[in-house]
């Protein structure tokens, strides 16, 4: 089996068949695509079961409600493939790249243990941007695993997402890389884990995820309490397994750097929840405040000086109208097209 791809599913049924007909689009050989449905209550499960009967490539597992982490981790485990690849279900990838291109590459290069693309962010009604990152790529040091890692620190170009990345599955299952269950912002933790193992890189300048930025209903568009003390929660994780040793000691400050910007998203986020869930998590913060001095990052250092000269409450609503600027106008992106020939695909 050439290649796996993981899609978990929950109440998309309007967008699934988009993502699943992107895949189907690129016409790979030896593929297998595997919907997992994390307890659908709207009629998904029922629509990833259709697909199954009609492509022999598609398999169907499902399963009890246990979130994005569970469902990935479901997909992780029941692959067969040699590369892995992971989509949401209310994206898709881009009908002008060619995987089978980036698979041929893959081939060539046995030792290559990842493989980092990137992509477009799609606003619903707006159009598709190319994201902030894919300039950067180019400037990326894939000369070894911390110096890939010192690279993204230094550009502020932290890539957590899985979905724009090309595995090789030996190199997830023997490090035991899965997704925590029960936090949100896994990305971030699981991203953490990849790092500590990833020694062997490379970056291809390939426009191949598109993202939807906007979509009601999604994880990312309610903010909530539990949002923030999960990304708190993670940077405490990882202090805890520095003490302890359990962090390569070439990558420690890569791994604090990491932290520092989790911590500001952190801080911008506050402004989402109530002022009474603000104040309780202010100490939590203040507790963590130690990473942020090893920042590799130039506008993360100025954030943390401001911290220290202004304190948290009004570094926080910096950080909180720079968000939603960022947000709302899409800062410093290109936009390439209204998206409608990106998004819709005929039936393969």
């Amino acid at each position: 089996m050439q290649l796996s791809v993981v899609i978990p599913v929950y109440n998309v049924k309007k967008y699934l068949h988009i993502a699943v007909q992107s895949v189907l689009f690129q016409d790979i050989e030896d593929m297998e695509i595997i919907l997992v449905d994390d307890g659908s209550t709207d009629g998904s499960g029922k629509c990833c079961d259709e697909l199954a009967l009609r492509y022999p490539c598609i398999r169907v597992i499902h399963q009890q409600n246990g979130g994005l982490s569970s469902a990935r981790n479901t997909g992780i485990k029941a692959a067969k493939g040699d590369y892995l690849m992971f989509l949401d279900s209310d994206d898709w990838w881009n009908p002008d790249v060619k995987v089978n291109e980036i698979l041929d590459i893959a081939h060539t290069r046995p030792s290559i243990q990842m493989f980092l693309l990137s992509g477009y962010d799609y606003y619903e009604g707006d159009g598709l941007y190319i994201r902030k990152d894919a300039e950067m790529l180019g400037k990326i040091d894939t000369s070894g695993g911390k110096q890939y890692y010192e690279s993204l620190m230094k550009y502020a170009n932290y890539q957590m997402s899985p979905a724009t990345k090309v595995f090789r599955r030996s190199f997830i299952i023997d490090n035991d890389l899965f997704f925590e269950a029960g936090i949100t912002g896994e990305d971030n933790r699981w991203m953490m884990l990849v790092l500590r193992k990833l020694r062997y890189v490379q970056v291809l300048n390939v426009l191949l995820h598109v993202y939807r930025r906007n979509r009601e209903g999604s994880i990312t568009s309610s903010i909530k309490r539990k949002n923030i003390e999960d990304l708190l929660g993670i940077i405490k994780t990882s202090q805890f397994e520095i003490e302890q040793g359990a962090v390569p000691k070439e990558i420690q400050d890569c791994e604090k750097s990491f932290c520092a910007y989790l911590w500001f998203c952190a801080l911008g986020l506050v402004r989402k929840i109530s002022a009474k869930d603000r104040e309780t998590l202010y100490p939590l913060f203040q507790e963590t405040a130690d990473v942020c001095r090893y920042s590799y990052a130039r506008k993360t250092k100025l954030a943390y000086v401001t911290y220290r000269v202004f304190g948290i409450r009004i570094v926080s609503w910096v950080f909180g109208t720079y968000i939603s600027l960022n947000g709302k106008h899409k800062l410093n992106q290109m936009r390439v097209s209204d998206g409608s020939d990106y998004c819709f695909y005929t039936d393969v």
